[in-house]
């Protein structure tokens, strides 16, 4: 019996080797013929070029802030576009509660969704993904990354890029957000057909309480601070 054990293992960890090698090698594959199709500069080129294009000085500090600090906390101290604390801490949570309740993607990782991929999940997009968002932390910094990806992502209410969320939903540009919005923009990106403003700006306000509380436990607010800024929306 032991010896039937031993083999079924054995059969299945080479199974699973083989099946990675050759996602992997699906998905390098795919990586450069999208790249070769459509190269990277000429994407980002034409990000800078739009009329909506806002660069980081062209931003709220505070909005800046914390979208870091709730998307990809680590963004600022990395090289690789994978942050590996958050894979680890998301296999755990998800295996603790058997279904998938967390994501570890990072802010290079998204660049590279929204510029090249539509959101329906795959294994080989995954790693074609990472190759791209590798690529991006190669050519671009990170304040060059930051920007694009505020410039891309979504925000609900069909508001694409954080120039015209904020005139959309504030009248006014990135700029001039004071904390409160910033803080509400920042949290409605990670899910904004749920999060958006005109139908769910309850479940926005809860997002934004984590959004603060994040804030806080990275020591870019006190929890006063916090409270206060919270406190504007009642």
């Amino acid at each position: 019996m032991k010896k039937f054990f031993k083999k079924v293992i054995l059969t299945s960890i080479v199974l699973g080797l083989l099946i990675s090698s050759l996602v992997i090698y699906k998905g390098y594959a795919d990586y450069k013929k999208i790249v070769h199709e459509q190269p990277i500069q000429q994407k980002i080129e034409a990000i800078f070029k739009s009329d909506n294009y806002v660069s980081l000085n062209q931003t709220a500090d505070m909005l800046t802030k914390a979208i870091v600090t709730t998307e990809d906390v680590r963004f600022y101290k990395r090289q690789s576009p994978l942050d590996y604390k958050s894979i680890a801490r998301a296999i755990y949570t998800n295996i603790k509660n058997l279904r998938m309740m967390e994501g570890a993607s990072t802010i290079p990782q998204q660049v590279a969704k929204n510029l090249y991929f539509d959101h329906s999940p795959s294994m080989t997009r995954k790693v074609s993904e990472y190759f791209i968002a590798k690529d991006l932390m190669t050519m671009y910094t990170h304040d060059e990354v930051l920007s694009i990806y505020l410039n891309i992502i979504y925000f609900g209410d069909g508001y694409t890029g954080i120039k015209l969320a904020s005139r959309g939903y504030f009248s006014k540009d990135p700029s001039g957000l004071n904390d409160f919005e910033a803080t509400l923009l920042a949290g409605l990106p990670q899910a904004p057909s749920v999060y958006q403003l005109s139908t769910n700006y309850h479940g926005a306000r809860q997002r934004q309480r984590h959004v603060l509380d994040q804030l806080v436990k990275n020591k870019h607010l006190s929890q006063e601070q916090s409270d206060e800024i919270f406190m504007q929306g009642e």
